[in-house]
């Protein structure tokens, strides 16, 4: 089953909250669903919420549905904080079971769509798993982990592979290997309608993306680009507000709570510069600019894709 082939259902669908990547690619999918005459309701945080009511002003029904708990230490080790973290997810993982059979029972839902959300499946109707890894690239030592991620991705009904089988953007994270429902539904953006022949009217942007203890990795990894001018403007939360507050170089700031005209900047850049995130690569498929990103601090996948490209 592709999306494509959804014709006049009511489907559920949640993103991860680790990372507003996981808002950014359902926008293209939801648009597509929309537009097949299927009824779309939305379970998510306040947060992302706030940036799906900015492109989708009617006909979907938004459900306050709690995140994964995490956090992270700042010490570039992603493996450690999520075993810290461990007892917690755990909790979550049963209560959003519960809570999307729930779901499914008080609004008639035909179709569940999971993005990374391991909790988020019920047997009461098709359950769809949307990933661009359905390997994780962690060493071999964590051999356990790899299967338990197997075992719970094998326990929803269809899995999506947000990738493309032959230009694979995801390397060998997105391989299929004993999924045999499994599809790859090509790249989400939501800059998929850009026109390439749009004026580039900044030299440089950077995005403040991922968690907040790394920002300072940015500022210091970035800082010859921000003296010389490279980077004209810095996208970001209020937090990110603050810290370009205390700078002197003569850079312009924009909050990126509006994605909407976040958006209409980041079409008329010439380069931009941050972290390495997948929906990123997506993005700058259709986006037709210069980047250059590094890997946040401990982050595997990043690090992957990173040396992959």
């Amino acid at each position: 089953m592709y999306p494509s082939e959804i014709f006049g259902k009511r489907i559920l669908i949640s993103p991860l909250n680790w990372g507003m990547g996981h808002v950014s690619r359902c926008i293209p999918l939801i648009k597509k669903l929309k537009s097949q005459n299927n009824q779309i309701f939305i379970a998510s945080s306040e947060d992302q919420r706030i940036v799906f009511e900015s492109y989708f002003e009617t006909d979907i029904i938004y459900i306050l549905h709690e995140g994964y708990p995490f956090r992270f230490k700042g010490h570039g080790n992603f493996i450690l904080d999520m075993l810290i973290n461990l007892k917690e997810l755990k909790k979550r993982h049963k209560s959003e079971l519960i809570e999307v059979r729930n779901i499914i029972e008080k609004h008639g839902i035909d179709i569940v769509v999971s993005d990374h959300r391991y909790g988020f499946r019920s047997e009461k109707c098709i359950s769809i798993f949307m990933t661009h890894q359905l390997q994780l690239p962690l060493p071999w030592y964590f051999i356990g982990g790899q299967y338990w991620h197997k075992k719970q991705v094998s326990k929803f009904d269809i899995q999506w592979i947000v990738d493309d089988e032959i230009q694979r953007l995801a390397g060998k994270l997105s391989n299929n290997l004993g999924f045999p429902n499994a599809f790859f539904i090509g790249h989400l953006s939501r800059f998929n309608q850009v026109f390439t022949e749009i004026k580039k009217e900044f030299r440089g942007v950077l995005i403040f993306s991922g968690p907040s203890e790394y920002y300072q990795v940015l500022i210091n990894r970035f800082k010859k680009q921000l003296i010389s001018g490279d980077i004209d403007l810095i996208i970001g939360n209020e937090q990110a507000c603050d810290m370009w507050k205390s700078f002197s170089y003569k850079t312009k700031f924009h909050l990126s709570t509006d994605w909407k005209s976040t958006d209409k900047i980041l079409i008329r850049s010439k380069k931009i510069f941050g972290y390495f995130g997948y929906t990123s690569l997506m993005d700058i498929q259709y986006l037709k600019c210069e980047i250059d990103f590094i890997a946040c601090p401990g982050q595997l996948e990043q690090l992957y894709l990173q040396k992959k490209s």
